[in-house]
This record gives structure tokens, sequence and C-alpha cells, in this order.
């Protein structure tokens, strides 16, 4: 458990060993001082005599709070800072603990496997991922990769370098610099770049009206016209209703009737039937024309409906029901 010896007057300082009191013995002395190997730091008015007394503070006090003691002892006890780095890799977001890796990297006492060091590994990649308010995180994450461990781990890295992002950023400045030019940072340029172009593409396809879906708006409707042999009809709980009705001039063109529904249009509306596989299936889109723009109202996936009115977000979902023929018919004639 924690060591935590309030430090008062004539009490020992920081950095210093405890001084032999008068009541101390020559021997008990120097027992005392060869059983400090490390120096000891002294936080917030607590004494920290080893690097296991500040692994402690962690299950005690704030994380915050025992970061700060973690830093203070390892500045004056570098050759802990690699334990220190792996605990704290353990024990918090992996890019916390790229500022104790540091302090090895620069030290005497850097191991010679260091860069093959998986917990390091994860610190560089999570402290590559960084938002770019992390300045001093990213500077030595690239300090550390680029510096010492760039021919060991730059290949493993690259196989991160996807679409976009702080990693992205981040890993590909520091390739460019190491090496002028960088494949797998050049083709995910180049990756982003045509993804992008076909986005815009289809966004400006989106915006202009297409020809078949205006002709399906501007129906006109005529129950002699309505082929009674495929009208679909759903209904929901509150006995709403959705009624499909297919043109027999061309299958596409659908008039689509509903019942009972705030703020949907009662009278037979003109759309456009747009056929695509889905993971369940065939399923229907029905797109009409609504405040100059496409507008999908209704979604059929087999016996089901989802049916979206103009100015609400979510949908509304209706299930097929049986019909007789000669109920269809009449219900058709009055509209």
């Amino acid at each position: 458990m924690l060591n935590r010896l309030l430090v008062s007057a004539g009490a020992c300082v920081l950095l210093a060993a405890c001084a032999s009191t008068p009541s101390e013995t020559p021997a008990e002395s120097s027992d005392s001082s060869d059983s400090v190997k490390e120096v000891r730091v002294t936080f917030a008015g607590v004494e920290y005599e080893d690097l296991e007394d500040v692994k402690d503070c962690f299950d005690v006090e704030g994380f915050e709070h025992c970061l700060g003691v973690m830093q203070d002892f390892v500045e004056q006890n570098p050759g802990d800072a690699l334990e220190a780095a792996k605990f704290i890799r353990l024990n918090a977001q992996h890019w916390v603990a790229v500022e104790f890796f540091e302090v090895v990297a620069r030290s005497d006492s850097r191991p010679d496997d260091f860069c093959e060091d998986r917990d390091l590994q994860l610190a560089l990649k999570s402290g590559l991922e960084s938002p770019d308010f992390r300045e001093e995180v990213i500077a030595n994450s690239q300090y550390i990769l680029g510096e010492l461990c760039w021919e060991e781990l730059h290949a493993q890295m690259a196989e991160d370098v996807s679409g976009t992002g702080a990693f992205v950023d981040h890993f590909c400045e520091l390739a460019r610099e190491k090496e002028g030019t960088y494949e797998a940072c050049d083709e995910n340029d180049a990756q982003v770049a045509e993804a992008e172009a076909e986005a815009e593409a289809r966004r400006a396809a989106a915006a202009e009206p297409r020809e078949e879906v205006l002709v399906a708006a501007e129906l006109d409707w005529d129950v002699d016209q309505a082929n009674l042999d495929q009208v679909l009809v759903f209904e929901n709980d509150l006995r709403a209703r959705v009624t499909l009705i297919p043109s027999t001039e061309e299958a596409s063109q659908v008039f689509v009737v509903v019942r009972g529904v705030d703020g949907a249009e009662e009278t037979p509306v003109g759309h456009h039937r747009f056929a695509h596989s889905s993971r369940g299936g065939q399923q229907y889109r029905y797109v009409t024309m609504g405040e100059e723009r496409e507008f999908t109202t209704v979604i059929q996936d087999g016996g089901r409906v989802r049916l979206w009115v103009p100015g609400d977000s979510s949908a509304l979902t209706f299930h097929r029901v049986e019909m007789e023929d000669d109920e269809i018919s009449e219900k058709l004639s009055s509209l």
C-alpha cells in the first residue's frame, strides 16, 4: 500500500534521504541508506519512495493527481521511465504514455529492442491519432517513430493509412519528410480524391430532377388506366392506409394513395418505382417530386412499407393486408 509519509518541519526534503537522528546507531543509519535505491519525490505533501509507491497512488487518488506524481518521479528517476510508460499505457488511453516513452527514447538506458515493444507501438499509433491541439503528444510520437524506429515500424504503421483523419495526416506528414514521397499515402490521397469526386457527382445528380420521375409525378389519375390486378394495400394499427396502384401503360409508373396520415396528400400521386437488391431481397422505392427535388415517399420490402411524409424525418410502418377485388375496385372508383 502507498507510503504516505507527510512532510513536516525537520522531515526529509525533496530528493534527499533522511538524515540520522540522535537515537539512531551508525549501523541503523547505514542500513537505511543502503535500502534507498531510487530518488524519492514529494508531491502535494506526500513522499513517494519508489515506483511501486507511485503505482499505488492510482488506487487511492485521482488519475490526474497521480499522473503528476508519476511525471515528477520519472523526471528524477529516468531509469524507471520504461516501466512507468508500460504501466500508464495499460491503465490509461494509450497516447498518455507517449511522454514517458519519450523519456526512454532520449535516455542512455534505452533498450536495444525498444522499437519492438508492443506497448510502445500502441502508444505511438494512439499518439499519431491525436487531434492537433495535443501538439506535444504528436511531436513526441513523430520524434520516436521518425528518429529511432522508422525502419522497424513504418511499414506496419502504413497499413493503417486509410481515408482521412488525424493518423493519416500526422503519419503521412512524417513519411513525406523522411522519404520525400510515400506510396501508401499517395495512393490513399488518390482514393480519397476519387471518392470525393464521386460523392460530389452524386450530389449534383441528386439535385437535378430526373425525367422519369417528373413523368410519373405528372400522371393524371384515371381509374381506367390502373392495373387492378397488381394493386397492393398496406395498413397500420390505426387503420391508416397506403395503396400502390400500378399504371397499365408503364410498369414503373405507380400511383400512391395515402389515407388517414396527417400531412399526407390524400389524392392519387404519380410516382416512379425504382427496384434494387437489399440484404433481405428485392426492395422498391417510390419517388415523386416535392419542393423542386426528388422525394422518396415509400420504401417497400415484401409485405411491409415505410411511408415518409414531407417535412417529417421518421417513417411510419405499414403491413400488407389482403383485400377482395371488388372491394379494391369500389375504393378506387371513389377516388
